[in-house]
């Protein structure tokens, strides 16, 4: 069934198409703010696609007022626990609620937030008789056809001097199409297929089309079970020591946001070809227990090495590709190379301030990872499978949440994490969270709150406050300090650090706001004095201001000044510096809008660099990291019809301090390049 999936999806994409489509809610420019404010707070590298993707389905997500749960208000994402706790309270002191209007009278729930509530609540549920066929008939579905090119071209391309066995053996553009199916949340289908730059296109080793193929069959909250998966999905639960499926948001400004939310299984519906599960998965509960089964195996880019042992030769992984380009014939040859399987089961038991789970994971895979000599890497598991166990807790006392999970693995290694979250009525929220995570802990599959890229030698705790001195004025910080017991690639012993962060923000109203923002990282480093490394310390400041203005109803425009300083322990300062200027027109009713932007940038070397995230196109985001000299120009026009959206972007940016960009194959021989992308999102009707 796995092996055939892809014709599989095909052909029930092919049957969806028979049916009269209903047209889709395209979403608001209010939904886009609350995605990009998301992803702008968040400091992390990742999957943005798959995170606004997480985000816009929580902006659609309907709960019984009723029969909801402080953990459900609390993946709202909006919701201070104060505020959780008084909605809880009023139902438990005055029975169910008759109307949305008696969040009225609740003293902690301001204007705004009500007004999301109602957007999100409900008081009556009636389950119907699942029919497949009236839902397909019924739902809302979507098109998007996306694609993309860079000029100049790259030396991968043009240079006749590179052997074929080397050169880039696709085009240079990319395309996408994405098609989503969805009834009320409950039924969801959808089909993703992508051709990275590079890639061939109906040739070559893509002769059926595209390079990469992802779909999924959803269904949820029916009466025999609450969710079911066929197809691509991610699963997510506890705080991530056994299983998640990558939304760790880590340290951000958002400062209060680090408790991660037990989403359980969900579709996957985004680009990222190595890192999803490919199977099926089911939850169904029995009274107060919900109960979690799946079963994956997915293919993954590997390279390997054959390393004799006593007289007989053994095969090891070297490397796994997370990004999946297959644009030369070597990456062509190491395509799907790897396989693994992996199975997982959840067990939640549920009371009304009170969620206990039980999770256990298995994984198989053909080979094990390569045994590397270096010291960092000593306590590295190499294994061709293991199996890991999690226990987690959350639980809310008033205005306190409890929450935490630990771990042990087959090689006796363990984790554990504990967080509390306290709100002082409206005036202060309060997060900490302190992690332990033995040196040997095995982290695939995992994505917990760490510093490191993954949650294994390190310990740690973190502090974070939100303060709300008045409506308009926010005051936020955190800081977090944190120990390595065992050498890594950048310290040669035991390291440590800790990381600081401010911001104070005063928003006038919903349109006008500025805010000041500052975060300093300090931590050990090796220092290259001769035959032996020595440690010093590394020390990186972010300084930024930012205002947002909406001169009118039609033109608000956006300005930022930041400066890095990056102190390495050469002692040799690096500096950056970024400043932009943001302009957008909108005017109701009109189907035109109008994003632009011009941004100065200049540091010292790429290490002082500094990202910014920019507006793009429907489903795609672009946090670039400004370094080197230049500047850059972007403009952004989206035309929205009764059933088509059609959005264009065209960016240039130059430099000022070199005529050639990049490096390798994708060299191009140039001061500056140019983007051009277009998209068609089409309501089928």
């Amino acid at each position: 069934m796995i092996k055939n999936l892809n014709k599989y999806l095909l052909q029930l994409i092919f049957l969806i198409l028979v049916f009269q489509f209903k047209a889709i809610a395209q979403t608001d420019d209010e939904q886009l703010k609350i995605i990009e404010k998301h992803i702008e707070n968040i400091d992390f590298a990742g999957d943005y696609n798959e995170l606004s993707d997480f985000i816009g389905k929580k902006n659609k997500e309907k709960l019984n007022i009723n029969k909801v749960t402080p953990f459900q208000l609390y993946s709202l994402g909006f919701l201070s626990y104060n505020q959780i706790n008084s909605i809880i309270n009023h139902r438990k002191k005055y029975g169910d609620f008759v109307s949305l209007n008696e969040l009225q009278t609740i003293d902690s729930l301001p204007e705004d937030i009500i007004k999301k509530l109602k957007l999100h609540l409900f008081l009556n549920e009636t389950y119907e008789k699942f029919n497949i066929l009236k839902s397909l008939n019924e739902s809302e579905k979507n098109l998007s056809i996306f694609s993309k090119v860079t000029t100049p071209y790259s030396k991968g391309y043009i240079d006749k001097n590179i052997d074929s066995a080397n050169k880039f053996l696709g085009t240079p553009f990319i395309s996408r199409i994405k098609f989503k199916v969805d009834y009320n949340e409950k039924l969801m289908v959808g089909f993703n297929a992508e051709k990275d730059a590079g890639e061939e296109f109906f040739t070559g080793s893509n002769k059926k089309g595209y390079d990469f193929y992802s779909g999924y069959f959803f269904i949820r909250n029916t009466r025999k079970f609450e969710s079911f998966a066929i197809g691509d999905f991610k699963a997510d639960f506890g705080q991530g020591l056994v299983i998640s499926g990558g939304l760790n948001t880590g340290k951000n400004a958002l400062v209060t946001n680090i408790k991660k939310t037990n989403t359980g299984i969900r579709p996957y519906n985004s680009f990222n070809e190595n890192d999803f599960l490919r199977g099926s998965a089911v939850t169904f509960c029995i009274n107060k227990t919900r109960i979690t089964f799946l079963i994956s195996k997915n293919k993954n880019d590997a390279t390997f090495d054959t390393i004799n042992n006593s007289g007989s030769d053994m095969i090891f992984i070297k490397n796994i590709d997370p990004i999946g380009y297959h644009r030369t014939a070597k990456e062509i040859a190491n395509k799907n190379s790897h396989s693994e399987f992996m199975t997982a089961q959840n067990l939640t038991y549920t009371l009304q301030n009170l969620n206990i789970g039980l999770t256990s994971l298995y994984r198989k895979s053909l080979y094990g990872n390569t045994p590397n000599d270096m010291l960092y890497n000593k306590y590295y598991f190499t294994s061709s499978q293991f199996y890991k166990v999690g226990l987690n807790w959350d639980y809310y006392y008033k205005n306190i949440n409890f929450y935490g999970e630990s771990a042990i693995s087959n090689n006796k290694s363990a984790a554990s994490i504990c967080g509390v979250n306290i709100s002082i009525g409206d005036f202060a929220d309060i997060s900490t969270i302190y992690r332990n995570y033995s040196k040997d802990f095995i982290v695939d599959y995992t994505n917990a709150f760490s510093e490191n890229t993954k949650p294994m030698n390190e310990r740690g705790l973190y502090s974070g406050i939100l303060i709300f001195p008045s409506s308009k004025i926010q005051l936020s910080a955190f800081y977090d300090f944190y120990k390595m017991p065992w050498y890594t690639y950048f310290v040669d012993g035991t390291g440590m650090g800790n990381d600081g962060f401010f911001e104070a923000k005063y928003q006038a109203d919903k349109t006008n706001l500025i805010y000041f923002r500052i975060r300093k990282k300090t931590e050990l480093k090796n220092y290259n004095e001769g035959y032996f490394n020595s440690l010093k310390n590394e020390e990186k400041t972010y300084i930024r201001i930012h205002a947002e203005k909406e001169f009118s109803p039609v033109i608000t425009a956006k300005f930022r000044i930041e400066i890095s300083k990056i102190k390495p322990q050469t002692g040799v300062l690096s500096k950056g510096f970024l400043f932009f200027t943001d302009l957008s027109l909108k005017k109701a009713g009109n189907p035109l809008s109008i994003n632009s932007r011009f941004t100065l940038f200049n540091s010292t070397d790429y290490s002082s660099g500094i990202y910014a995230m920019e507006n793009d196109l429907l489903h795609t985001w672009s946090v670039p990291k400004f370094y080197d000299s230049g500047a850059k120009f972007y403009i952004l026009l989206k035309v929205k019809f009764k059933k088509i959206n059609v959005q264009y972007k065209y960016s240039y940016i130059k430099y000022y301090n070199k005529q050639t960009i990049g490096s390798g194959l994708s060299e191009i021989n140039s001061n500056n390049v140019q983007e051009n992308s277009l998209l068609l999102n089409y309501t089928i009707n």
